[in-house]
């Protein structure tokens, strides 16, 4: 019998890339077992990343610790995200390792 591995990661994007959302950004979704990602890049704007542990329930925005408030833009931009884009428009990435 053949073993299914569990994909390391999961990237969910426009699956047309130049598509981008109503404010004219560009918006990934990533998630392992321990991490929430979400990057998002406006137009000649500085991206931002957002990066919520699973374990520790901690937001870190563009590398350095978020707040509170952060979380909750985290979260609002997630909402943002699945109100704007339908499943056909989306591609679903798995990223495996080799092991």
């Amino acid at each position: 019998m053949l073993k299914k591995n569990k994909p390391k990661a999961k990237i969910v994007q426009f699956s047309d890339e130049s598509r981008v959302f109503p404010d004219g950004s560009r918006i990934v979704y990533s998630e392992t077992e321990t991490k929430i990602v979400l990057y998002q890049k406006h137009p000649f704007n500085k991206s931002v990343t957002y990066v919520f542990d699973r374990k520790s329930q901690e937001v870190f925005v563009n590398s350095k610790k978020g707040s509170n408030s952060d979380k909750l833009k985290m979260i609002k931009l997630g909402q943002y995200f699945i109100a704007n884009a339908s499943e056909k428009d989306l591609i679903t990435v798995d990223v495996f390792t080799k092991d």
